[in-house]
């Protein structure tokens, strides 16, 4: 039960910092609390929406299995529901297969992101180690304007990369072609701060 409780801290962080609203009583929750309040995982599903845009909204789901049965169900609701993203925290070891990869590549074309955690990704929020610097995904006017000051035409050619899969990437379901501002604390200017783009 621990392990859930900073499962869901730690989902709830997330969706927070990517902009979302999150109830106060969800974020604040004692241990206490949560066991009272959350006896089954299907209670820990959640549906919010962007603070700044009340109709881009996101599904959290807590599952034990992932397969196409699984895939095909979260795709009619989120088609419902008029849902483009949806967060899939799996309860198990077992990474999903190459088959329900290209499934959710597809369902990508067609304007629905699935991301997939496992439990153990979650279990602590990767922003808060004091061995990362800050990252900050840029919004899509901030990096025109970034671009331009920096003068760079092709950026993937130009700026550091970093990978889709590192962890701040997916905590910021950051998608290929994003750009992370990085602030480094340096001991001569304070802060160092430079660029990288998501592939």
């Amino acid at each position: 039960m621990e392990n859930l409780y900073k499962v869901f801290k730690t989902s709830n962080d997330l969706l927070f910092d990517r902009g979302y609203n999150v109830k106060q009583t969800r974020r604040n929750i004692t241990f206490e609390e949560f066991i009272i309040r959350y006896k089954s995982r299907s209670k820990l599903n959640y549906l919010t929406e962007k603070r700044d845009n009340g109709n881009d909204k996101i599904l959290l789901l807590h599952m034990d299995k992932f397969t196409k049965k699984e895939i095909r169900v979260i795709y009619v609701l989120l088609a419902k529901k008029h849902i483009s993203r949806c967060i899939v925290v799996l309860f198990t070891k077992n990474k999903i297969n190459n088959n329900e990869n290209v499934i959710i590549e597809k369902l990508k074309e067609l304007g629905y992101i699935i991301e997939i955690f496992l439990e153990t990704d979650l279990l602590s929020n990767v922003t808060k180690s004091k061995y990362v610097p800050k990252h900050v995904l840029l919004k899509t006017e901030h990096v025109e304007t970034l671009l331009r000051q920096l003068k760079v035409s092709n950026p993937f050619e130009d700026l550091p990369k970093i990978l889709i899969t590192d962890s701040q990437s997916k905590y910021y379901g950051a998608q290929k072609g994003d750009i992370f501002k990085i602030l480094r604390p340096s001991e001569t200017t304070g802060i160092t701060i430079y660029y990288r783009i998501v592939i």
